[in-house]
């Protein structure tokens, strides 16, 4: 592996199942941000997929597969993928991860309570984002519906109808705003703005 100084400011390159490393500008990573890749073949980095503000990008790619950091090799399934690809919703306008969900591929339909956002996975799986309104209780109770949300699930795409499905679907994997699976309500009542 070689490493240097370019116009973006440190670049290392190297060959199949090196490391390539590059200073990220502002629309990356933000300033001093630094962005990994794992290499084989021609992988390469979307800066739009680094985050914002974060310190450190990882990516590790293999030529025709994912791999996530700290995953020991192995590929990362449709289900990770799609959350990935979502990105965290805390904090973020309806409209702003509206406009990302219809870019990924996403379809909507209106729902019981909010909309919902769905994207067969081609795996036997549909990836889901729910978006609801605040739900007004008098007097409050302090619930995590309270405010608006966003609800990040994995359904089976044989329960999906019409691009809808029962809360109570079987098989149905409720997920916080990493991804990861969690049947907390304060973790899966995800904080949007309206």
């Amino acid at each position: 592996m070689s490493l240097g100084f370019g116009a973006a400011g440190l670049v290392g390159a190297a060959g199949a199942g090196g490391l390539a490393l590059a200073a990220a500008g502002a629309s990356s990573g933000g300033a001093g941000s630094i962005v990994v890749a794992a290499t084989a073949g021609a992988a390469a980095i979307n800066p739009a997929n680094v985050v914002a503000g974060a310190a450190v990008g990882i990516a590790m790619m293999a030529a025709g597969s994912n791999v996530q950091p700290g995953s020991g090799g192995s590929s990362v399934t449709p289900e990770q993928q799609a959350q990935n690809d979502l990105g965290e919703l805390r904090g973020r306008t309806k409209a702003d991860i509206e406009a990302d969900l219809q870019k990924q591929g996403y379809t909507k339909t209106p729902g019981k309570g909010g909309d919902v956002w769905t994207k067969d996975l081609g795996n036997g799986k549909t990836s889901a984002v729910r978006i609801d309104p605040a739900k007004i209780r008098n007097p409050p109770k302090n619930f995590a519906d309270e405010v608006p949300h966003a609800h990040k699930e994995i359904v089976p795409t044989s329960e999906v109808q019409n691009g809808n499905y029962s809360p109570n679907a079987p098989g149905k994997a409720t997920l916080d705003d990493l991804g990861q699976p969690s049947t907390d309500p304060a973790k899966t009542h995800i904080p949007i703005q309206p």
